[in-house]
Formats: C-alpha cells, sequence, structure tokens
C-alpha cells in the first residue's frame, strides 16, 4: 500500500507544477521549470564559439617540429647586457630552451619609467630565425597593425609597427648572420627612440618612414 501511496504522489507532481505555473503567470512572475537543460546546451554552444574565436585569433607560433640541434643564448645574453649597460633596470629574465632548438632570452626592462618587454631568440638556422621574424610581423598584421617604419642593411633588419590607438610599438629585429631575432614590446610613446639606439648600439640600421 505504500508503494502506491507513492506512485500516486508521483503521478500528481505534474499537475501540480502545472498549477504553479499558470498561478505564478497569473501573478505576473513566470518560472519555467524546464529551462535548466536548454540554459545548459547555450552555455555549451557560448564557450565552444569562444573558443574557436581565440584560435582564429591567437598569434602565429614558431616552428615546433623537434630538433636535435640546441642553439645557445649567446645573443640573447648580448642583448640583455646592452640594456644593462646603458642603465636600465632588468626583471624577471628567463632562458627557454624551445622544441624546435631555439633558444628564447625574455625579460622586462625598465625604459623611461614604463615596461619593456623583450625577446631574444638564439635560432639555429638563418631559416628559423626568418620564419620567427615574419610571424612577428603577420601577428602585428593579423590585428591591423602596418609596419610604419623599416631599416635593413645586409643580413640586419628591423621593423617598428606602431599602433597609436593602444599607444603600443613594436620593434622587430632579424640578424640572419647569428642567425636571431629580437621583439621588444613598449607601454610608452617615448620608449622607440631608446629602444631604436640600443639596437644601434648592436649594429642594426637607422629605420625610415
Amino acid at each position: 500500500m505504500e508503494g502506491n501511496n507513492k506512485n500516486k504522489k508521483k503521478r500528481k507532481r505534474p499537475l501540480l507544477c502545472l498549477v504553479s505555473a499558470c498561478f505564478l503567470a497569473m501573478s505576473g512572475c513566470v518560472t519555467i521549470i524546464e529551462e535548466e537543460p536548454a540554459q545548459q546546451e547555450e552555455n555549451r554552444q557560448q564557450e565552444a564559439q569562444e573558443k574557436q574565436e581565440v584560435q582564429q585569433t591567437e598569434q602565429p607560433k614558431q616552428e615546433t617540429q623537434p630538433s636535435s640541434v640546441q642553439a645557445n643564448n649567446t645573443y640573447g645574453e648580448k642583448v640583455y647586457g646592452t640594456f644593462v649597460n646603458a642603465g636600465y633596470t632588468i626583471v624577471d629574465k628567463q632562458v627557454v630552451p624551445l622544441a624546435n632548438g631555439n633558444v628564447e632570452t625574455a625579460f622586462d626592462a625598465t625604459v623611461q619609467n614604463g615596461n619593456v618587454k623583450v625577446f631574444v631568440t638564439d635560432c639555429v638556422s638563418s631559416e628559423l630565425a626568418q620564419k620567427t621574424f615574419d610571424a612577428n610581423i603577420a601577428a602585428s598584421k593579423q590585428n591591423n597593425m602596418e609596419i610604419m617604419e623599416h631599416g635593413a642593411n645586409g643580413d640586419l633588419s628591423v621593423a617598428v609597427v606602431r599602433n597609436n590607438r593602444a599607444n603600443l610599438n613594436f620593434v622587430n629585429a632579424i640578424d640572419l648572420s647569428v642567425p636571431s631575432t629580437i621583439y621588444m614590446e613598449d607601454s610608452l610613446s617615448e620608449q622607440m627612440e631608446p629602444m631604436l639606439q640600443l639596437l644601434k648600439n648592436l649594429g642594426y640600421p637607422e629605420v625610415v618612414q
């Protein structure tokens, strides 16, 4: 008998929900009992769309094919020393060997009371250096930023990308003879000239519009 009573209660539940929904609708407050699964599906679709957008806007990465040859960070140390000799404060220095054999030396420098991010990549070949340089330029163009100034002298090239709307500048440099690349990102417009002067100290050519 107790089991039958439970079944009767279960059969009555949808009717009670319907009456409750009607009552709430008449009072101006509607509660949809079955909305939760639909909301979960909508959240899943939105999450999938956001992941797709991130993948589409992700900056190009370096070549990631494994290599048995490993570069050293000789040029990274040279660039680091140039910043130190210029009197700039350096923080968060990291040297990271990459799977493709390249070695990345990254650090932050305080220039003109603002932060400059520096990434120097010692490459195992001039081909990988060129690919790294081209990937950085392509990433800037993907974000609707164009090369405003450029300088070249033999194996040395410099490309300056300015983003006036965000007050950011990006300096890309490549030396095919080493081979290596430099990527610098400033946070203040007045940091550009000191950054270009550091490149000149390293032997890079002047840039022109």
